[in-house]
């Protein structure tokens, strides 16, 4: 990585230099300095399928990733970091896609969440792996 002015950084390995770059971020059209990286996430959670005339057979996927996403929604927010001339940036999570079971009429097996998983500097992706297994 080569340091270029204010905080900003490029890979050199790909031979991309500039002066100046624009980001099209909504910023109620104040100057901003500065954008988080991602850490895109699929957390899958399993059961056992059944017809759904006989739920109590199976195991609902989708019921257990409620688990999952309460605490997401709760921990939506983490790690506040105090950057100089930037202030206070923290790291996010937000849920995008939830998908589950292959009918409507039977117990979902699977059930699969896409998450955003917003990072500050210092994150990285084990850092946020170890962060999901301390949840």
């Amino acid at each position: 990585m080569k340091r270029l002015r204010r905080k900003v950084f490029i890979n050199s390995s790909k031979k991309v230099l500039g002066r100046h770059g624009g980001l099209c971020e909504p910023t109620d059209l104040k100057v901003g300095l500065g954008n988080k990286g991602n850490v895109p996430l699929r957390i899958t959670t399993r059961g056992k399928a059944t017809h759904g005339s006989t739920p109590e057979a199976g195991i609902n996927a989708v019921y257990h990733m409620r688990n999952v996403l309460e605490i997401l929604e709760k921990n939506w927010k983490v790690n506040v970091k105090q950057i100089k001339g930037v202030g206070n940036v923290t790291g996010t999570y937000s849920v995008g896609i939830i998908r589950g079971g292959d009918s409507y009429f039977v117990v979902p097996d699977w059930c699969h969440v896409w998450v955003d998983r917003r990072t500050i500097p210092g994150e990285t992706k084990d850092t946020v792996k170890r962060e999901l297994t301390n949840f």
